[in-house]
């Protein structure tokens, strides 16, 4: 069950990873997976409530965070962020932000 929410979770970003997509991406999804996997329950929802004023979608992430606190292991969340890192630090985001200052 655990691998298969960090599965889900990062599929999301791998499929960007498949189109050519400018990196600024890259910042507002490395945020919104820190603070949805390392973040307390109030951080989260502030991140949310920035982008959103829709009380189901809160109540929504309020319940996701609170499962993913219940559910994952420090070592999950552990995979989970070192795997953002490693997508944010990739060289295809680095060749696009190199093409994008010729």
């Amino acid at each position: 069950m655990k691998s298969a929410a960090i599965f889900m979770l990062l599929s999301g970003i791998a499929m960007l990873l498949q189109f050519q997509v400018d990196c600024t991406l890259c910042p507002p999804v490395t945020e919104d997976v820190f603070a949805f996997i390392n973040g307390t329950p109030e951080q989260y929802i502030d991140f949310v409530s920035k982008n959103t004023d829709n009380q189901e979608i809160i109540e929504n992430a309020r319940n996701l965070k609170a499962c993913i606190d219940s559910k994952l292991t420090t070592e999950d969340k552990d995979a989970a962020i070192n795997l953002v890192k490693k997508i944010n630090g990739s060289q295809y985001c680095n060749d696009m932000l190199i093409s994008q200052s010729n």
